[in-house]
């Protein structure tokens, strides 16, 4: 999802930063279209004047989304687009965090904002979506494999364990 996320902010004209601790991902992430893709142990601190307007988390790791508060300018957005199931989370929201007035957005996609919702029709979203797959091709440029639906918790466990990059799942 993040890739796809690279790919459609950087066909938009955005500035695009992505980062992540597996290479692979990263070089991806340059291919797509991020003008910077590196270690997250990289990604800058924003303070009163500097910092991304908006930050994306797409991971589901809570590593992650403090990294996208502390790298998101004062006033800006952050947009939890990961899902955390039951995970417990432990950010770090003291001084800096309510002095920044950010604003922190969760994305649910299977709904659209009541202002929005006249333009973007649920057929405009998948229309949407699936030019940017076809455009982007991920299953053809990012070499996955398919597994059975069956094996579907193995697979998530390697993605997790950031031991591959992505499957195709098999619903025959």
């Amino acid at each position: 999802i993040g890739l796809l996320v690279v790919a459609a902010l950087a066909r938009a004209g955005a500035t695009v930063a992505a980062y992540d601790p597996l290479p692979q991902r990263r070089r991806f992430a340059a291919a797509f279209g991020a003008q910077t893709a590196a270690h997250p142990q990289h990604a800058p601190r924003a303070d009163a004047t500097r910092g991304a307007d908006c930050a994306i988390e797409c991971s589901g790791n809570p590593r992650a989304l403090q990294a996208c508060i502390d790298a998101t300018r004062d006033h800006g957005t952050v947009v939890i687009a990961s899902w955390y199931g039951r995970k417990e989370l432990s950010l770090q929201l003291g001084t800096r965090f309510h002095r920044s007035h950010l604003k922190m957005v969760a994305s649910q996609v299977s709904s659209i904002p009541p202002a929005h919702a006249a333009t973007w029709s649920k057929r405009r979203r998948f229309d949407a979506a699936w030019a940017l797959i076809r455009a982007v091709r991920p299953a053809a440029t990012m070499g996955t494999h398919t597994v059975a639906l069956a094996d579907a918790a193995r697979a998530y466990g390697t993605l997790d364990r950031g031991e591959a990059l992505a499957y195709h799942l098999g619903y025959e």
